[in-house]
């Protein structure tokens, strides 16, 4: 018997893409539509016009504004996918923010419920709605995107971890709920990414700060944005037919390695 091994394809598919104008968010849009489908992108109102166009220049890229914690706006623009395509066949929930950068016991209610209410509530609401129009076109694949955050603590980051924990947790249970309406559901967790926000964070190639993260990864460099879209990309197509409810860390081996082994220098 000849099997015919998948190809990374999305031709034919209406693919709905959050935090679209955002170095992730952006790639897997562009990416996507080269693959040969029809995007949606969508990100907070009033966000910078010149990343719009820069977006839409692409005759298959459409943009809609909204914002993923409130649910007025996720049904808006599931409807505005529908009407526009007639069809949504895919997601990919990017968007996320990391709060501010301050110990636990310094963390008011309101910045940690921001946090909470953006990256676990917003994906929440946006798998919400995605669901209903994913079984009415017989299926298709959800990404939620995680974080190394996630797994191990990270100092200043108690509200990004926590609620970068619990987006594995919904994608897991709406996984089993979902697998056999032929709906995949995934999460894809990067670790440290080069982009912009990052550089403003932490600093830029060349500074001490950007050297020590290199320094804790195995594979002795950053990842970038394209490095993390490909995953997400992968997961939106029948390549990964049978995937259902998994997490894939995309760190350049932090977590193979772990913490308490030093890594040897190579000879």
């Amino acid at each position: 018997m000849t099997v015919s091994v998948p190809s990374v394809s999305l031709a034919g598919r209406v693919i709905l893409v959050s935090g679209a104008l955002g170095a992730i968010g952006s790639t897997v849009a562009r990416e996507a539509s080269a693959l040969g489908a029809k995007v949606v992108g969508t990100d907070l109102p009033a966000s910078d016009d010149a990343r719009v166009a820069e977006l839409t220049s692409d005759p298959s890229v459409d943009y809609i504004a909204g914002d993923v914690s409130n649910e007025d706006d996720v049904a808006a623009v599931v409807s505005w996918v529908l009407e526009r395509h007639g069809r949504l066949d895919g997601a990919a929930n990017v968007a996320g923010i990391v709060g501010p950068s301050v110990l636990t016991a310094d963390f008011s209610l309101d910045a940690f419920r921001k946090v909470l209410d953006v990256n676990l509530i917003g994906t929440f609401l946006a798998v919400k709605h995605e669901l209903p129009a994913l079984l009415q076109s017989g299926g298709g694949s959800i990404v939620n995107v995680g974080s190394l955050a996630g797994h191990s603590g990270e100092v200043f980051r108690s509200a990004y971890g926590a609620s970068k924990a619990g987006v594995h947790g919904l994608t897991q249970s709406t996984a089993v709920e979902y697998a056999r309406h032929n709906i995949r559901v995934n999460t894809v967790s990067p670790g440290p990414v080069a982009t912009e926000l990052f550089h403003a964070n932490v600093g830029g190639p060349g500074t001490a700060k950007y050297q020590a993260v290199i320094d804790g990864i195995p594979a002795g460099r950053m990842a970038e944005a394209i490095d993390i879209a490909s995953t997400i990309l992968w997961l939106l197509s029948d390549a990964s037919a049978f995937i259902h409810g998994q997490e894939i860390l995309v760190n350049g081996g932090i977590t193979a390695e772990g913490v308490v082994a030093p890594r040897l220098a190579a000879g």
